[in-house]
């Protein structure tokens, strides 16, 4: 409950103090498309260019970063964590040492940004994995294959340690989604829905299969992290 009250009085305060860039983020949005990964130094350049992207003042307390049109961009909760959550998350990560291990390499132009040693510069811990719930299956029909959970979180992995992490993060993560129900409402509307329609669809072929009784499970667990 401390945790919980913490978060609280922190996301108050950062509400109130709102720091506004000048810029339109559904404009750069727009000029997106799915192949910007970040590794592509001219188009990083160019984008820069064109919208003109503000220095971002530096914030030193609990804040909100919005544009002119009032999106919420980031916020800034310093110390929000208590040493006893900080803990107990990085107690959790034990389970998946390995697989983060092994998950840093250098991308290709066309690849990822998120697995380049660069991200993990002086770390204690090196690594970024995704772990999905409900991966639409490639290659299937996405109107009548039935979603499968991830490989590392299926239950005849031989390495659990996934699913380890899953079940020692159920308490930050529960604060973690309530926060984030304060923060960005419709994002965790979104995911509720998804929830739902994920408990509904426990009726499809294969529902048999035991990574599908922890789903849900995973899905709460884990989407609210991002």
């Amino acid at each position: 409950m401390q945790q919980v009250d913490r978060f609280a009085e922190m996301l108050a305060l950062a509400y109130n103090n709102p720091v506004v860039i000048n810029n339109d983020v559904k404009c750069v949005q727009e000029a997106l498309n799915a192949h910007n990964y970040g590794t592509n130094a001219k188009r990083e350049v160019d984008l820069l260019r064109w919208f003109n992207m503000p220095e971002i003042p530096p914030i030193m307390g609990p804040a909100v970063l919005i544009d002119t049109a009032g999106v919420m961009l980031l916020w800034s909760l310093p110390e929000v964590l208590s040493s006893h959550f900080q803990d107990l998350m990085w107690g959790a990560l034990s389970p998946i040492n390995a697989m983060l291990s092994r998950s840093v390499s250098e991308p290709t132009a066309n690849g990822t940004w998120r697995i380049a040693h660069r991200n993990f510069d002086g770390a204690d811990m090196q690594g970024c994995l995704n772990f999905s719930p409900a991966w639409f299956q490639q290659g299937r029909n996405a109107s009548t294959a039935c979603p499968e959970v991830s490989a590392t979180l299926k239950a005849r992995n031989p390495d659990q340690g996934g699913r380890d992490w899953l079940k020692q993060m159920m308490v930050p993560s529960a604060v973690l989604s309530a926060a984030m129900a304060i923060m960005h409402s419709d994002l965790y509307t979104a995911g509720r829905k998804a929830v739902i329609h994920l408990y509904q669809d426990l009726a499809m072929p294969h529902s048999d299969d035991p990574a599908f009784a922890e789903m849900a499970e995973m899905l709460r667990l884990a989407v609210r992290i991002c």
